[in-house]
This record gives C-alpha cells, structure tokens and sequence, in this order.
C-alpha cells in the first residue's frame, strides 16, 4: 500500500515527492548523520517529523546546491564526537 501511494505521489497534480535525509545522503555522497547535522543547522531548509524523520521540498535542496554549499566547514565524520573548545 505504502508503494502504491509513493508512486501515485508524483502523479498528483502540484504534490512532489519530498527527500528523506537518506535519499540526500545518497544524492551527496555524505553520510545521512551528516545530512541531519546540516538541518539541524538550518543550512538546508526541511521539515522534522519527530525523532530523526526529516523531510525536504525538491526545491530546498536545489536551493542548496545552487548556493554551492557543501557543509564541510561544520561537519565532523561518523562516529566521532567534536571535541570542544576550551
């Protein structure tokens, strides 16, 4: 049933599919931890749904890639904690 209204989502008129922080992680290559951390951030523009659940309008994230943002400045790899500043 889920299957069923993904695929009938894109065929209403003005509804787009909306990304999850993984479909995002895939498009950039970035961890989806990454990704979270950017919108939790705000340097994307998304909407939370409870817990780690995001969603992002298509244009959000083209918004995003356009700026030419990458989000590397404030990142920290998987599985490590930033240490901080004293």
């Amino acid at each position: 049933m889920v299957a069923a209204n993904m695929k009938t989502a894109g065929m209403i008129k003005g509804c787009e599919r909306l990304l999850t922080a993984e479909d995002i992680s895939a498009l950039i290559g970035k961890p989806v931890r990454f990704v979270r951390e950017m919108l939790n951030r705000g340097e994307m523009k998304g909407m939370k749904f409870g817990g780690n659940s995001w969603r992002v309008h298509p244009r959000a994230y083209m918004a995003y890639v356009e700026r030419g943002a990458t989000g590397f400045n404030g990142a920290t790899p998987s599985g490590c904690r930033r240490q901080k500043e004293a």
